[in-house]
């Protein structure tokens, strides 16, 4: 059959990975903003600041083999969602403190968790999709995520300036909810067959 975006996107598994990618990728989107402008805020110098999104991009790249590694050894959800939760909490720490240093670790922790999330989505979906098709189901993630991203950073300066900086980090803590939803109706939906099971025996 031929390839679709719409085809894919009915394999809740690949579905679901897509949506955890998506949620890294915009939170990391919007605190890549807000770190600078948090920390100019406290009157942190460029040299600093600056030292401070090292901290980010060492987030970002440093730890994607031993994070592939983590996938491979155990589920990759066991990498994507904890991954997700990782950016969560770096967000937080990012919008919602004042300390340099805490501040620098919620960056870090946003870089850490995209990797996670994006380095076992791309596993996940490599796993499900067809050979034939893989390349093209890989590029529909990364072509979400890309869209994600230039959507958030296009909010992100209107919303600090008419709503202030916490807003944007709420936003961003609120984007890395995305997978919950879907997650406990899958939960729901699970414990509904299990009892309708239990029912016919």
């Amino acid at each position: 059959r031929p390839f679709t975006v719409r085809a894919l996107l009915a394999n809740r598994p690949i579905r679901m990975a897509i949506i955890a990618n998506c949620a890294g990728v915009g939170n990391m989107a919007i605190v890549m903003v807000l770190t600078s402008l948090v920390l100019h805020h406290h009157g942190h110098s460029l040299s600093a600041i600056a030292f401070s999104h090292m901290f980010h991009a060492v987030g970002m790249f440093m730890f994607t083999v031993p994070l592939g590694a983590l996938a491979d050894r155990f589920a990759r959800e066991w990498v994507m969602y904890p991954g997700v939760a990782v950016a969560l909490l770096g967000a937080i720490l990012v919008t919602f403190t004042g300390a340099y240093w805490l501040i620098t670790l919620g960056t870090f922790l946003v870089g850490l968790g995209w990797a996670a999330a994006n380095v076992a989505a791309t596993a996940l979906i490599a796993d499900l999709a067809q050979t034939a098709e893989r390349g093209r189901a890989i590029g529909v993630n990364d072509s979400f995520a890309g869209a994600v991203s230039v959507l958030m950073a296009l909010v992100t300066g209107p919303l600090i300036e008419y709503s202030g900086l916490p807003a944007a980090g709420l936003i961003a803590i609120l984007v890395s909810l995305a997978p919950l939803p879907p997650l406990l109706l899958q939960w729901l939906g699970s414990e509904d067959e299990s009892h309708a099971a239990d029912r016919n025996a």
